[in-house]
């Protein structure tokens, strides 16, 4: 079966690759959600078959169909939302027409900006005084729900720095000097934690927005691209400090005991060239080692999941963890509850230092729905995102391409986990949708109809 599946996934990709180089309008594809589902699993069921590591708990087949169930269950509802709206309510071709006007009126966030800074230098002297922080080593770390509120305060800063990003971008300005700010602002607390998920998200949606903003820059406001490759340069340079850190912290989090960490917490074994990096290349080998098992592992940890866990379900109060983290014990909605039934799932697939974290959006939609409810909710997932498209995809506005982003964003980080369940995610789109609501009150009388946004 290994070997079927090797086969599919090569012809896959060939088919993949031709068609991405022969389309005309890639950067459309680039900014689908569509791309960032088929992109990142091929690429991280290559590293799995690939890559040599051998898991003690296989991707069973059946597991893998239930992949493909599970995401063809998320565009069949995309299809028949598209299929509803078009055939049954009926299409608005006049609406398609909108967007071609653009509100040139730019929102004025140097007050979030300021809010966001002071949050983040308060949420920081609080953690230090709460923990024993040492920069670059992996623990565990106490906070509570004042923490938590300065840390959804001081998210913000992405939303910022994206948005004066997108801006500068498509009207051909200068990014505002306090959008610079804002990039260090979002990834203070991930430093201060010795986390890479802040970053990590920080980087994708730049360059998310960075590459449809630039398209739209070029092909709907036609600029001539001096902003555009004056940003690119210096984000490219930038490049060079976050791999230094990123070694850094890879180095300092594990030590020299990482490989036997990983052998011992993934039930696997490495093939000797990975090991032949690990020792001999530093720092960068211990990252190149990290990302290869990160992005391979998680599917042994779903197959065991899917295999031994017995529930309890938590009806999505387990991704949405920061709610059911405040509620009582005996209502029996808590999702330390789900944390059990993990241990337990681990005791019974024969591997004690398994670690099932991390183990793709499907096992984490497994805690919350069970089997046959996860394939359920994909569906519902599928028509969700895709009325959420239909509304914004003819509106050339800022805010909107910021959804276009996160939505790209969420199906990036499903290869690893569920995006509800990550702070770094849930709470700078918490402050989209405030922003989108702030407009939509603010200007609804100001801004004809047939006009965009911002």
């Amino acid at each position: 079966m290994e070997y079927a599946v090797r086969i599919i996934l090569i012809i896959f990709a060939v088919v993949g690759i031709t068609f991405f180089i022969k389309s005309k309008d890639r950067y459309r594809f680039i900014i689908s959600d569509t791309f960032w589902v088929i992109v990142p699993w091929t690429l991280c069921l290559f590293m799995y078959y690939f890559s040599g590591i051998h898991y003690q708990v296989k991707l069973e087949w059946y597991v893998f169909l239930y992949i493909l169930l599970f995401w063809g269950s998320y565009f069949l509802g995309k299809c028949c939302y598209k299929r509803v709206h078009i055939k049954i309510l009926g299409e608005d071709k006049k609406r398609n027409k909108i967007g071609l006007k653009v509100n040139r009126q730019k929102l004025n966030l140097k007050p979030l900006f300021y809010f966001s800074l002071i949050s983040v230098i308060i949420y920081s002297i609080y953690m230090v005084s709460l923990n024993q922080i040492i920069l670059g080593q992996t623990r565990t770390f106490n906070t509570n729900g004042f923490a938590t509120a300065l840390l959804i305060c001081s998210s913000s800063s992405l939303v910022i720095w994206l948005y004066e990003l997108s801006y500068a971008l498509v009207y051909d300005k200068k990014v505002s000097w306090y959008a610079y700010f804002c990039m260090i602002i979002f990834n203070i607390p991930g430093f201060i934690t010795s986390g890479r998920d802040a970053l990590l998200i920080f980087i994708i949606s730049t360059c998310i927005v960075l590459i449809y903003s630039g398209n739209v820059s070029k092909k709907i406001m036609k600029n001539k691209g001096k902003t555009y490759s004056s940003i690119k340069k210096k984000l490219l340079l930038s490049f060079i400090p976050i791999m230094i850190y990123l070694v850094f912290l890879t180095s300092s989090r594990y030590g020299i005991s990482a490989i036997k960490q990983f052998m011992w917490a993934g039930g696997c074994t490495f093939p000797s060239y990975l090991e032949f990096i690990y020792y001999n290349l530093g720092g960068l080998g211990k990252l190149i080692l990290n990302a290869v098992f990160y992005y391979s592992s998680q599917f042994s940890k779903l197959s065991l999941i899917f295999q031994n866990y017995k529930g309890p379900y938590l009806g999505g109060l387990y991704q949405l963890h920061y709610i059911s983290r405040l509620l009582p014990t005996s209502w029996n909605l808590n999702y330390t509850l789900v944390i059990e039934g993990i241990a337990e799932a681990v005791n019974n697939s024969n591997v004690p230092g398994m670690r099932p974290f991390w183990e793709t959006v499907i096992g984490y939609f497994i805690y919350d729905f069970g089997r046959y409810g996860a394939i359920t909710m994909s569906f519902v997932l599928g028509i969700v995102i895709q009325w959420i498209k239909q509304n914004i995809m003819t509106l050339k506005s800022i805010l909107n391409i910021l959804i276009y982003a996160f939505i790209s964003l969420g199906f990036f980080i499903a290869i690893q986990f569920s995006p509800f369940f990550d702070y770094y995610f849930i709470f700078p789109l918490f402050w989209i949708i405030v922003l989108k609501l702030y407009v939509k009150n603010k200007y609804k009388k100001e801004i004809p109809k047939k006009e965009s946004r911002l």
